[in-house]
């Protein structure tokens, strides 16, 4: 596997669709998350027309689902969130993904 260095938006970002995601929203945790900051409702809106379900991981205790439910209000919206100083595995994130 050869080594490549890229940001954390694009590297959570190809993980995420890696592991199937079709869809997926960033927490904005430093102004260099261009697109998360302010919450995009609009696109958000459009994009999340097409699933029943939306799935939100934070390496946090859970404040920025809290705008994504206000935005997306009525929608499924499932959560996991984690604040022990590790990353979420990605085999968590699809046990969360695939436990409906």
């Amino acid at each position: 596997m050869a080594l490549s260095f890229m940001e954390g938006n694009e590297a959570v970002a190809r993980g995420a669709m890696a592991a199937g995601c079709s869809f997926f929203a960033g927490y904005p945790i430093t102004p260099a998350n261009h697109g998360f900051w302010p919450v995009p409702e609009k696109l958000l809106k459009e994009k999340a027309k097409a699933y029943k379900r939306i799935v939100v991981i934070e390496v946090n205790l859970g404040q920025y689902v809290n705008e994504i439910r206000r935005v997306l209000e009525g929608k499924k919206l499932d959560f996991y969130g984690q604040m022990d100083g590790t990353l979420i595995a990605p085999g968590k994130i699809m046990e969360v993904i695939d436990n409906e």
